[in-house]
C-alpha cells in the first residue's frame, strides 16, 4: 500500500524500495534463426560431443548453416603454449580454412579487437578495413568479408576462447542480434569447454604418469653395469612423454674431475652426441664431441640459426677452465629443478643449446658424482607446471637407477656372471609384452624361449596412445647371453620412443640400424640384428611392413586352407652405415579366419641328434595341424613340437614366435 509517498507491503508492513534500472533490460532478438529449436541443438551438442576436436568442428558447422553467416571460427587458449589458436573454421570458401588456422594470439602481442576481447572479456564488433594486423586484411580480401564479431567464451572472467563471426557488409544491427544469441551460447560453451580441457589435461597427465611408471620399471631393471646404455635409455624414456628440441644428461665425477655428457634431439634422424672432458690436468681443456654418425668426431655440427661462423660446434673445443668452474657450480649444485634460458648459460651454447627455454633437473647428488638432466624447448614453447611435475618425478627415478648402477658396479666386482645372468633374465621377461593387445575381431599371441637364460630375440606389440594403430616387431640380435640381451633392451626402448611419433616401419628399421652400427661396429664384439616391423592401421585393416633380413612371414589363408609365404627382404642391421638402397615397404591384408605367424631362425634351425633341422616345410605342416587351437596355445604347442623334434640336444639358439589371427 502507498502511504506518505512510500510503498509498504500489505502482509509484513516492510517498505519497498524502487530503483530505476541503469541499463535497459536486454531484449531477445526476434530473428527466426534464433528459435528455441536452434538453441536446443547447440545445447545438445555441448552435452553429447565425445571430444574437444569433434565439439569444435560440430559447433562451427552448426553455427555456419543454422545462422546463415559467411564464416565462423573458434580460437581456443592453449595453456601449454600460452597462446590462443584457431582450432576450427567453417566459411563460404573452404580454401580459406588454411589461412585462418595459421592465426594465433601470443601473450603480449597486440592483435587489435581480439586482444581487446580477451583483456576486457566482452564482445567486439569490428571492420577489417580498420585493422593493422596483416592477417585481418588478408583474410578479408580472400573471403570478401567486411566486418566481424568477436564473442568471448569465458567462465567467471577467465577467457577460454573466442567465437568470431564474419559479415559481408557493415551491419552493426545484425551483429547486435547475433551477439545476444552467441553470448547465450558462449556461456554454456564455456562450461563445456572448461570440462573438456580439464578432462583432456587429466587424460594427458594419466598417459604421462603411465609412461612414467613404465619408464621407472625399465630404468630400475637397467641399472646394471653399462653407464652409457643407462644414460641413453633415460633420455629415450623422456621422449615418450615430454616433447623437446633437446634432451641432455651431464655427470660431473668429483673423484677424477671429468664431465660426461649425452645428448639427443627431438629429430629421430639427428645424431646422438657424447662428450668426455678431463678437467683436472690443465688450465684449459679440450672437448671432443663424438656423434653416432661419424667415426672420428671431427665433423662440424651446426647450431640452429647460428649468428656467425664462429658459433658452429666443432669436433674439438679449447675452453678456459675458470669459467667452467662457475658453470659446474651453477648447474650441479642445484637442489631443485630450475627453468632458465640458454642465454643464461653461455657454456651450454658450446654444446648446441642455442635459443632454447631450458628445464634443469637435478638427478643425483653424492660424494662421488653429480648428475643433471637439461631439456630444451623452442623459444615459443614453455615448460608448464604439469609437465614439470612429471619431469621431477622422472628425475627422482632416474637418480635411483644411476645410484643403483654405482651400487651394482661395486658389487659386481665380487659377484660373477651367474648372478648377472639371473638378473638379466628377469629383465628380459619384463621387457616382453605383459599382455596382448585387445582389439575387436583380432587375437594376438607371442612366446620366446631363450637358449642360455638371456637371449637376444625380441618380439613386441605396441599400440599408440590414440589407439589408432599397432606396431608388431620381431627381431634377433646376433650372439647370446647378457651382451645380446642389453642390445635387445635398448632397441626395444628406441622402438617404443618412435611409435608415438607415428613413423613408418622403414624409419624404425633405419634408426635401429644407425644405433647398432655406430655403437658396435668398431667394438671388440660387433653386434648385428635382423628384424621385421609391421604397422597395422586399424581403420583400414592394412598391414604395412619393412624387413631387415629376418626371414619370411607365414600367412595362413582360411579361404584356400594354404600358407602363403611373404618375403620381407632387407639387409641385416649393423653391417652398413647407410642402408637406404635396401629400403622396402610392402603391404598385405587379412580376411576373417586368416592367421599370420612370424618366427626367428631358432625355430627353423633347431636340429635333432643327427643334425637334421626342423626347417620350413615341417614348420608349415605344424601350423596347418594346429591352426584351430587358441592362438597362445597353438604357439606353445609349436614350441613343444620343436623340443620333441630336437630331443635331448642342447638348444643352440633362441626360439621366438609371434602371431595374429583375424577372427571376424
Amino acid at each position: 500500500m502507498f502511504r506518505n509517498g512510500r510503498f509498504f507491503c500489505r502482509s509484513c508492513g516492510r517498505e519497498w524500495i524502487l530503483e530505476k534500472r541503469k541499463n535497459p533490460r536486454l531484449q531477445p532478438p526476434s530473428d527466426a534463426r534464433f528459435s528455441n529449436e536452434v538453441l536446443l541443438e547447440f545445447l545438445s551438442l555441448f552435452n553429447t560431443s565425445p571430444n574437444l576436436v569433434h565439439l569444435l568442428e560440430s559447433f562451427t558447422s552448426l553455427a555456419f548453416y543454422k545462422l546463415g553467416i559467411p564464416g565462423v571460427s573458434v580460437l581456443i587458449y592453449e595453456p601449454r603454449l600460452d597462446r590462443m589458436t584457431v582450432m576450427s573454421v567453417k566459411n563460404q570458401k573452404s580454401s580459406l580454412s588454411k589461412v585462418a588456422l595459421h592465426f594465433e594470439i601470443k601473450k603480449g602481442e597486440d592483435n587489435g579487437p581480439l586482444t581487446e576481447c580477451i583483456e576486457n572479456c566482452r564482445s567486439i564488433y569490428y571492420k577489417f578495413a580498420d585493422q593493422k594486423h596483416k592477417h585481418f586484411r588478408q583474410y578479408a580480401r580472400l573471403n570478401r568479408t567486411v566486418a566481424a564479431l568477436a564473442v568471448p567464451i569465458h567462465l567467471n572472467g577467465e577467457v577460454l576462447g573466442i567465437i568470431t563471426v564474419d559479415y559481408n557488409r557493415d551491419d552493426p544491427e545484425k551483429a547486435e542480434n547475433d551477439r545476444y544469441f552467441l553470448e547465450l551460447i558462449a556461456a554454456q560453451f564455456a562450461v563445456t569447454l572448461k570440462n573438456r580441457i580439464l578432462f583432456e589435461v587429466s587424460q594427458t597427465q594419466s598417459r604421462n604418469f603411465r609412461s612414467l611408471h613404465s619408464a621407472a620399471l625399465r630404468l630400475s631393471s637397467l641399472g646394471f653395469k653399462y653407464k652409457v646404455e643407462i644414460f641413453r635409455v633415460i633420455l629415450l624414456s623422456l621422449t615418450e612423454f615430454s616433447e623437446n628440441e633437446l634432451y641432455s644428461l651431464f655427470e660431473w665425477n668429483k673423484d677424477n674431475h671429468t664431465l660426461f655428457g649425452h645428448f639427443l634431439t627431438g629429430n629421430i634422424t639427428s645424431p646422438e652426441i657424447r662428450l668426455d672432458i678431463d678437467m683436472g690436468k690443465q688450465s684449459t681443456f679440450k672437448i671432443r664431441i663424438q656423434t653416432t654418425q661419424e667415426e672420428s668426431g671431427s665433423q662440424e655440427l651446426k647450431r640452429k640459426n647460428p649468428k656467425k661462423e664462429s658459433e658452429r660446434i666443432p669436433g674439438e673445443l679449447s675452453i678456459p677452465l675458470k669459467r667452467y668452474e662457475f658453470f659446474l657450480k651453477e648447474i650441479f649444485e642445484l637442489k631443485e629443478s630450475k627453468l632458465a634460458h640458454s642465454a643464461d648459460f653461455p657454456e651450454l651454447e658450446k654444446f648446441g643449446m642455442w635459443g632454447l627455454n631450458l628445464a634443469i633437473l637435478p638427478v643425483v647428488h653424492t660424494d662421488k658424482s653429480d648428475v643433471v638432466i637439461i631439456l630444451g624447448k623452442r623459444k615459443d614453447r614453455q615448460f608448464n607446471s604439469e609437465e614439470l611435475e612429471v619431469l621431477n618425478a622422472f628425475s627422482i627415478q632416474a637418480g635411483i637407477s644411476i645410484q643403483n648402477y654405482h651400487l651394482f658396479d661395486e658389487r659386481a666386482q665380487k659377484e660373477r656372471l651367474d648372478k648377472e645372468i639371473e638378473i638379466a633374465k628377469e629383465l628380459q621377461k619384463s621387457l616382453l609384452p605383459r599382455k596382448m593387445p585387445e582389439h575387436k575381431g583380432y587375437e594376438f599371441a607371442g612366446t620366446m624361449l631363450p637358449a642360455r637364460g638371456v637371449g637376444g630375440d625380441y618380439y613386441d606389440f605396441i599400440t599408440d596412445p590414440f589407439n589408432t594403430e599397432t606396431v608388431i616387431c620381431i627381431g634377433d640380435v646376433s650372439g647370446k647371453g647378457v651382451p645380446a640381451g642389453i642390445v635387445m633392451a635398448t632397441v626395444r626402448t628406441i622402438i617404443h620412443s618412435l611409435v608415438r611419433k607415428k613413423v613408418s616401419p622403414w624409419d624404425i628399421v633405419n634408426t635401429v640400424n644407425t644405433y647398432i652400427f655406430q655403437n658396435y661396429n668398431d667394438s671388440a664384439s660387433p653386434r648385428f640384428m635382423s628384424m621385421t616391423v609391421i604397422r597395422w592401421d586399424m581403420s583400414k585393416n592394412e598391414f604395412t611392413f619393412s624387413g631387415a633380413g629376418q626371414g619370411n612371414l607365414y600367412l595362413y589363408r582360411a579361404r584356400s586352407g594354404e600358407i602363403e609365404e611373404i618375403t620381407t627382404g632387407g639387409i641385416i642391421l649393423g653391417i652398413d652405415a647407410d642402408i637406404s638402397r635396401f629400403e622396402n615397404i610392402n603391404q598385405f591384408r587379412m580376411l576373417p579366419g586368416d592367421l599370420l605367424i612370424m618366427c626367428t631362425d631358432g625355430a627353423l634351425e633347431a636340429a635333432d641328434q643327427e643334425g637334421i633341422q626342423f626347417e620350413i616345410e615341417r614348420f608349415k605342416r605344424t601350423i596347418l595341424r594346429l591352426q584351430n587351437l587358441p592362438l597362445q596355445t597353438m604357439l606353445d604347442e609349436i614350441v613343444s613340437e620343436i623340443r620333441k623334434f630336437t630331443g635331448n640336444r642342447e638348444q643352440m639358439d633362441d626360439i621366438t614366435l609371434a602371431a595374429i589371427r583375424r577372427i571376424v
